[in-house]
């Protein structure tokens, strides 16, 4: 078994720049994944009235989205 040892020395740079490819892409397209998972909240942070909400004027939710629309609707 005579191998070339260029050859190996060819696969072995490219397994190494695979695995440079691999590591980077995961560092530049993990961070936006975990960053878009953390956007809009999946349950209510607070039981009881939207208005008293930390979070109430930046909250996408159906009841905060009802809450803004009566609030605003009753202001002159």
């Amino acid at each position: 078994m005579n191998a070339d040892p260029e050859l190996a020395v060819k696969r072995r740079e490219f397994l190494k720049d695979a695995a440079r490819f691999c590591v980077l892409g995961a560092l530049l397209v993990g961070p936006g994944i975990l960053s878009a998972r953390g956007r809009a909240p999946q349950s209510c942070i607070k039981r009881s009235l939207c208005a008293d909400c930390a979070v109430f004027e930046d909250c996408v939710l159906p009841q905060a989205q009802e809450a803004k629309r009566k609030t605003t609707s009753v202001l002159p």
